[in-house]
């Protein structure tokens, strides 16, 4: 039987009382009436314009209804549909009037009210059930959230996570019903398990609630929590825990569960991968996921279904609660899951009253600075305001400009620090003024400034570990700002300046860096600067190296930089002065064809290293005792062997394979739930069995699922002997399941381009789109100079396309060989380098003293 539920009788029962000057209590039940209408207009008319539908509009309206009551099972979707695209509300009535039910009983009902809710979109379910069976309720209510998660649910019987309620006839009339409920409750989150596969877990405890679950006939359990726990544990009948993560779980949690506490769907299923609860967008691209074998709706538009099982669409959002309908059909049947997501437009913010944003105040971290700087003030507030800066002791005060924005403006100015008292701490606050006159409205900048006469007034720094990276600026980007230069233990250093945790560092007149004060300790004030003159350098063939001996007198900084145009090496010096007279360079060196110096300024001395070929096999510069020592090593003599083989080979030569991520750094997450440590690892190890065919000997940096460090992974590399590294990874971009797309691959040093070159131009022969080969990429892990390093990005995860791709065993095989054919032709490409350089020298040239480390003054 259909009934109507009345808006305007609740409110009139809500005026009647307030008119008799009483408020009701906040625990008070909400009345509302009902008016029940004959069964027969709602079953069986059409739902659309002719008169027998008029007559259940009419008497909605007569009613002041809210709109109708149906039964579950009564045959009634378009009436709702009717119903609900005038904006009326739908509920539905279960009942169950039985003491007890089987197992047999609990599954078919449970699995009733499963179809009908497919069909029928409803606001609100009522269940009335005896006292007894809250149990069912709560099976019920949940089954119930698994289909239209934003159902307010009532019942007759005791259960705290459902609102309380009797629906009973009002005398005299026998179509007026009221339901007498308890205030609205959040609506709770319902969880499922199929449990069948565990032969034993007819019944299972969980952690956090009393009592025991009993399954179904069909081994099904369901309740309802507040909350996803981060791991569920249950308990079964033999009294052994299983712990369930939830990390990746998707809406709606309906899952099946094994003994290892991994679970998985069973067909039919469709869940949520990706939609917010509430946003300020007006539009939404909404991710879902289901079998790969189904078709898919969203909001009863068709979806294209990857082969990944997802599916997506734009949905246009109206202000308030929206409402999200997902459908798919397979060959098991029909899953259907509903949400709401609640539209709140951006509403601009007023600039009266004056407000200032506090996380914008710049500087936030304490400086010490030289007279020579200037320093940025900044805050966003109120738009289209004035604003000064204060800077006290002295008074000074600053007219800010101003860049607008749409509900907010930048206010900013530069302070030349030369207007700072020399050795006084200085504090800045801001005023921003009404436009048209009025009060103001302050705000104190939390840092200070300190100005220091000059560098020799900051300290000397020594660094204390053996990596200490010295950055070119402050500059926040996500894989850290391009490094000047790497140092280990002990180097002095000359500071001029402190911005929060970073000192910067005076390298030359003209050159600074910024390092982290973690790298590095304050040495006392007698400590002197060091320096001293080169007057001679050394170059040298040894053996299988070409070797290059730089005076190093004292821990000055150094640098190393490779030329872009890949014929030089730049080595250069801070501290240093020349007194260059003496370039010694033996015979028979291989790749260093000469040097030169320069004096670049008045302590900057640069070395110049004249290559014979940009295709090199790698190089390194360190400290040997009191020399810079630069070595650039020749390959295994059979690498080069000529003529060279038809066939390419890697025979002779050892490759790292790093496969990025790993353990609880799961990489980018894939549409459909995959993760970028998955796909990396499995073509990490198909790259491997191709390399290996190939003739080469491999390095795995990981072959498991672990989490390996990045600097124990950076060792790694460097202690393993490799000819060239790869670096298996796969990308991700926001903005759109199929914007961002294609391949690329990195490399940091601009020796290492041809490499990453090759194995992109065999990449694109997969037919991906261009992503492009990346230049100085800051990836720890390919920032070597010892070898030949990239990195190689196979496509997007974020991108449907790509991500259905990387998901096919056979695609990421073809990636691999791909991969190989790409070292394949770098290697072609360096043996053709070393035929030009001529044979490698057939006599092992012997180590000699290294006469470097005295030279100098």
């Amino acid at each position: 039987m259909s009934k109507l539920i009345s808006t305007l009788g609740l409110l009139a029962v809500a005026l009647l009382t307030a008119c008799a000057g009483t408020q009701p209590a906040p625990t008070a039940p909400q009345l509302s009436r009902w008016v029940a209408i004959d069964s027969m207009v709602s079953q069986e008319t059409t739902p659309h314009g002719d008169k027998s539908m008029a007559t259940v509009i009419e008497a909605i309206g007569s009613a002041g209804a809210r709109g109708i009551l149906v039964d579950v099972g009564a045959p009634v979707a378009e009436l709702l549909d009717s119903i609900g695209y005038l904006g009326l509300e739908r509920i539905a009535r279960l009942e169950w009037v039985a003491e007890d039910a089987s197992k047999t009983e609990r599954q078919e009902l449970k699995s009733q009210l499963r179809a009908w809710l497919q069909d029928h979109e409803i606001d609100r379910l009522h269940i009335e059930t005896p006292a007894t069976q809250a149990h069912i309720v709560e099976e019920l209510a949940a089954e119930a959230l698994l289909s239209q998660a934003y159902l307010q649910i009532t019942t007759t019987a005791s259960l705290p996570p459902l609102g309380t309620a009797t629906l009973a006839p009002a005398p005299p009339d026998p179509d007026v019903w009221i339901l007498s409920a308890t205030a609205e409750t959040t609506t709770p989150l319902a969880i499922a398990l199929d449990v069948g596969t565990l032969s034993e877990a007819g019944a299972l405890q969980v952690a956090g609630r009393e009592g025991w679950l009993t399954a179904d006939a069909g081994g099904r359990v369901a309740w309802l929590t507040h909350e996803l726990p981060d791991t569920i544990f249950v308990t079964i009948a033999t009294q052994d825990t299983i712990q369930i993560p939830t990390r990746d779980w998707r809406a709606p949690f309906d899952y099946t569960l094994a003994r290892d506490g991994l679970v998985h769907r069973r067909a039919p299923w469709v869940e949520l991968r990706r939609a917010p609860q509430r946003t300020t967008s007006p539009v939404y691209e909404i991710l879902a996921r289901t079998d790969s074998l189904a078709t898919a709706q969203i909001n009863g538009v068709p979806a294209h279904v990857y082969r990944t099982g997802v599916f997506f669409d734009s949905v246009d959002l109206s202000p308030g609660q929206n409402r999200l309908h997902l459908r798919s059909d397979g060959p098991d049947g029909r899953a259907f899951y509903a949400v709401e997501i609640e539209h709140t437009p951006s509403i601009p913010r007023s600039p009266l009253p004056l407000w200032i944003d506090e996380r914008s105040l710049t500087p936030s971290e304490d400086l010490e600075l030289l007279a020579s700087d200037r320093v940025r003030l900044q805050f966003s507030g109120s738009l289209g305001q004035d604003a000064i800066a204060r800077i006290d002791p002295g008074g000074i005060e600053l007219p800010m400009s101003r860049t607008d924005s749409d509900d907010a403006s930048l206010y900013h100015v530069d302070l030349p620090a030369r207007r700072l008292p020399v050795g006084r701490d200085a504090r800045v606050g801001f005023e921003l003024r009404p436009a048209d006159g009025g009060k103001a409205t302050k705000r104190q900048l939390p840092s200070t400034l300190h100005v220091r006469a000059g560098v020799d007034e900051f300290p000397l720094l020594r660094t204390t570990s053996d990596r200490c990276y010295l950055s070119y600026s402050l500059g926040r980007v996500r894989l850290g700002g391009p490094f000047r230069a790497e140092f280990g233990k002990g180097i002095i250093l000359q500071s001029s300046g402190r911005f929060g945790r970073y000192h910067r560092v005076q390298l030359s007149l003209t050159q600074v860096g910024y390092i982290h004060e973690r790298y590095v300790e304050e040495l006392p004030p007698e400590h002197v600067r060091p320096g001293y003159h080169i007057s001679s350098l050394h170059a040298s063939p040894r053996d299988s190296v070409d070797v290059v001996g730089i005076p190093w007198l004292e821990p000055v900084p150094y640098a190393i930089e490779a030329d872009p145009e890949g014929r030089r090496l730049l080595i250069t010096l801070y501290g240093v002065q020349s007194t260059s007279t003496w370039i010694q360079q033996r015979g028979g060196m291989r790749y260093v064809e000469r040097l030169s110096w320069k004096q670049l300024d008045a302590q900057t001395y640069q070395v110049v290293v004249h290559l014979t070929t940009p295709l090199l096999w790698g190089y390194q510069l360190q400290p040997e005792g009191r020399s810079l020592v630069l070595r650039l090593p020749y390959p295994d003599p059979t690498v080069i062997a000529t003529p060279a083989p038809d066939t390419p080979t890697l025979a002779n030569l050892r490759i790292a394979i790093e496969a990025g991520h790993g353990g609880s750094s799961t990489g980018a997450l894939g549409l459909s739930g995959m993760f970028e440590k998955d796909v990396n690892l499995d073509t990490a190890l198909r790259l491997e069995e191709l390399c290996l065919a190939a003739g080469a000997q491999v390095v795995q940096v990981r072959r498991l699922d672990e989490g390996i460090p990045y600097m124990d992974r950076l060792d790694s590399l460097e202690a393993s002997g490799a000819d060239l590294v790869v670096s298996i990874h796969a990308n991700s971009a926001g903005g759109g399941f199929l914007r961002a797309s294609g391949t690329s691959t990195y490399f940091h040093n601009p020796f290492w381009a041809p490499f990453a070159q090759r194995v992109y131009d065999r990449m694109l022969e997969l037919d991906y789109r261009e992503f492009g080969v990346v230049g100085s990429f800051n990836y720890r892990n390919i920032r070597l100079s010892s070898r030949p390093s990239i990195l190689v990005e196979q496509a997007f995860m974020s991108h449907a396309g790509d991500e259905e791709r990387m998901a096919d065993p056979a695609h990421r095989q073809l990636i691999a060989e791909k991969i190989l054919a790409g070292i394949l032709d770098y290697i072609v490409d360096l043996q053709a380098s070393e035929a030009s350089l001529g044979p490698l020298p057939q006599r092992e040239i012997e180590e000699e003293e290294a006469s470097t480390s005295s030279t100098g003054s």
